[in-house]
């Protein structure tokens, strides 16, 4: 299921208002749940969410690590 329907779902239930809702959909759209709220806050509309976030993450940070490891030895530590 997609967020949306998550978010409707929650949002129909009267779990949380629209204006609580908001701010963790728009969260966990951009992947960026963990790095506004502290790790032990879960996404309210899809609480499994949180480890797509962190996979995404790392599949950008990814080139740019593959990158430094390319640098020499002394620039590496330099680092």
């Amino acid at each position: 299921m997609h967020d949306y329907t998550f978010f409707v779902m929650v949002y129909v239930l009267h779990k949380y208002t629209f204006s609580e809702l908001l701010p963790s959909l728009m969260a966990s759209l951009t992947y960026t749940h963990n790095l506004i709220w502290d790790r032990y806050t879960l996404p309210l509309v899809n609480g499994v969410a949180w480890s797509l976030e962190v996979e995404v993450q790392f599949y950008i940070m990814a080139p740019l690590l593959a990158r430094l490891f390319l640098l020499s030895a002394t620039k590496r530590r330099t680092i």
